[in-house]
């Protein structure tokens, strides 16, 4: 049997079928993409909530950095004006101690905003996440559909065939009795039919003599 150009045989069996089966697929779809959507609604306002923390520690520490750079700047002109050695070793040790407390601040002051900014790109990385998953979901549905309509015309198509071969057997025709495609279903079935229908036309060539 030649292959068909049109699909859809049967629109009520074969859309049917269909849609049911993406009904589901659809119904599943969406409750995976509520629950994951649902969870990253949740991190997002935990990390958000962590990033602002996160943000108002630093703004903390450029304060308290802002101000050793201001104790440092007097040290310094302290030291320029100091003629006394012990002073002069104490202040020094002082400044040494306010330029390692500065460096540790500026460490913390980085990570924290490295933090944030893996902390925001985890976040978009979600959301883009869901957004593929859901855009992948619509595909193979998309396909799915495809699918369905080839498989539902391999059992519509047998079933439109037999109905016109009986029709035309009733109309007194002798129909073409055409071979099902490889793939098509009912090939035992169809034999059988096509037995029986030849000897139907059979007998009514026999009654017409």
């Amino acid at each position: 049997m030649t292959g068909r150009k049109n699909y859809i045989i049967n629109k009520k069996f074969q859309l049917k079928k269909t849609f049911t089966v993406l009904s589901l697929a659809a119904a599943t779809m969406f409750i995976i993409s509520f629950i994951m959507g649902s969870v990253i609604l949740l991190n997002k306002s935990a990390i958000e909530k962590n990033n602002h923390i996160i943000n108002s520690t630093n703004n903390e520490l450029k304060i308290i950095l802002k101000t050793q750079e201001e104790l440092l700047k007097l040290c310094s002109a302290e030291l320029r004006n100091e003629k006394n050695p012990s002073k002069r070793a104490l202040i020094k040790k002082v400044m040494d101690d306010y330029e390692a407390s500065k460096e540790k601040i500026q460490r913390n002051i980085r990570f924290n905003d490295h933090s944030i900014t893996m902390n925001s790109a985890s976040i978009r990385n979600s959301i883009s996440s869901i957004l593929i998953s859901i855009a992948v979901a619509i595909a193979g549905i998309a396909v799915l559909y495809l699918r369905m309509i080839r498989e539902t015309h391999r059992i519509s198509g047998p079933i439109y065939l037999m109905s016109r071969h009986i029709r035309e057997i009733q109309k007194g025709k002798y129909p073409d009795m055409r071979d099902l495609r490889q793939d098509d279903e009912f090939h035992e079935f169809y034999n059988l039919f096509r037995e029986l229908a030849e000897r139907i036309i059979k007998l009514e060539n026999r009654k017409e003599k």
